[in-house]
């Protein structure tokens, strides 16, 4: 059974090399049925991965489920988000989004008590760093890059705000492993996973932003950013399974 959970972590990742581009030249004139059923290919890879992990390390406690919930809600997200262009569904795809951050933050906080101690859902630290980072993105959003969200402006910053916890979350677990760590078992793998795809996750986003808000960066380029470090981090932070009970 292990032997074909391997296969299938692997196949998994080749599915990504093979289907991004794929999905992202079908994608480049607009969205067609086409493009929806390879992005959702690469949606469906990244679920494989996690179920992978999941058989591959015989992890499946809480953090494991957590984030398979977390996954689940992001492949949604990533068929509503592909439906069409309307608002609509941006605002739905953005609420499973929205709900699978909630669910990565919840996987990070068990994780933070069962390997480090227990803990709040939320230190004063983590909650300060927050606050800071948010502010650092709105100046280089709204402030240097000038983005004007219209009526997107309440959707897009409360999915902001939950974004940026499950990120700073993802760093501070990170960090607090690194520190104990080799007392924990794969201690450096597990805190480069966490930390690279939640950054990588924010990074995506971030792209998104800039390319829902302003038609003249909405450039080829920049998509190809916002899905390379979008699947990318899902592929990592589903293989957090392989470290995590």
């Amino acid at each position: 059974m292990t032997a074909v959970a391997y296969i299938l972590y692997a196949v998994a990742l080749v599915i990504q090399f093979i289907f991004v581009p794929k999905f992202l030249k079908e994608a480049r004139p607009g969205i067609s049925s086409k493009s929806r059923m390879y992005k959702m290919i690469c949606s469906s890879a990244f679920i494989c991965t996690g179920l992978a992990s999941m058989q591959i390390s015989g992890h499946s406690g809480a953090f494991a489920k957590f984030i398979m919930i977390a996954l689940i809600f992001s492949w949604f997200g990533d068929l509503f988000l592909h439906i069409d262009d309307s608002a609509k569904f941006f605002i739905i795809g953005a609420f499973s989004f929205l709900v699978g951050h909630i669910f990565y933050i919840t996987a990070y906080h068990h994780a933070q008590n069962s390997l480090l101690g227990s803990s709040p859902l939320f230190s004063k630290s983590e909650i300060i760093t927050v606050a800071v980072f948010l502010l650092i993105v709105a100046l280089i959003l709204f402030g240097a890059l000038k983005l004007r969200p219209g009526m997107l402006t309440a959707p897009i910053s409360i999915y902001a705000v939950v974004l940026s916890a499950m990120f700073i979350k993802a760093v501070f677990l990170g960090i607090g492993i690194l520190r104990v760590d080799p007392a924990i078992k794969n201690g450096t793998a597990v805190a480069v996973l966490l930390i690279c795809g939640a950054a990588l996750f924010v990074i995506s986003d971030a792209t998104l932003a800039v390319i829902t808000c302003d038609e003249k960066r909405n450039t080829f380029k920049l998509k190809v950013v916002n899905i390379a470090t979008y699947f990318a981090a899902q592929v990592l932070l589903a293989s957090t399974i392989l470290c995590i009970e």
